[in-house]
């Protein structure tokens, strides 16, 4: 078992990780009981229970939130994770745009569309954080 290092930078939003999702009740097995009633009432079987889902409503967060990118240090197992959602660049996307077929030019990011477009999506969730925009250096160790 071995150690695996990756290094992001992004420009944009920091937030807690873990507020990215929400916790909804799922029904367990084939019953037509309401979710105000957890436990059958001849077998005290559970009838509900809690899963974790992206607040984006995807199945899962992978390299994307919504219309944005993503970095997170979610993959470590930790309660405190931070992640940031924007623009993401990795050693890989940093120097090189595949779409121009050039290297990219940090100074071409437009940053108040950036945050505009971000606090547009972020506010109506209450996640939204004035002082959380900026280029945020993101290191997964696991």
């Amino acid at each position: 078992m071995g150690v695996t290092y990756t290094a992001y930078m992004a420009i944009g939003l920091r937030l807690d990780g873990e507020r990215l999702y929400e916790d909804k009740l799922v029904k367990r097995g084939e019953h037509d009981f309401d979710s105000s009633v957890l436990f059958h009432p001849q077998t005290g079987e559970k009838l509900w229970a809690s899963e974790r889902f992206p607040l984006d409503g995807s199945e899962y967060i992978d390299d994307t939130f919504g219309p944005f990118e993503y970095a997170g240090e979610d993959s470590c197992e930790r309660s405190d994770w931070k992640a940031v959602v924007g623009r993401v660049l990795t050693k890989e996307t940093a120097y090189y745009d595949e779409k121009q077929k050039a290297p990219i030019d940090l100074n071409e990011i437009d940053l108040n569309n950036l945050k505009s477009e971000l606090r547009d999506y972020f506010e109506p969730l209450g996640l939204w954080d004035e002082s959380q925009f900026g280029a945020w250096l993101i290191m997964r160790v696991c």
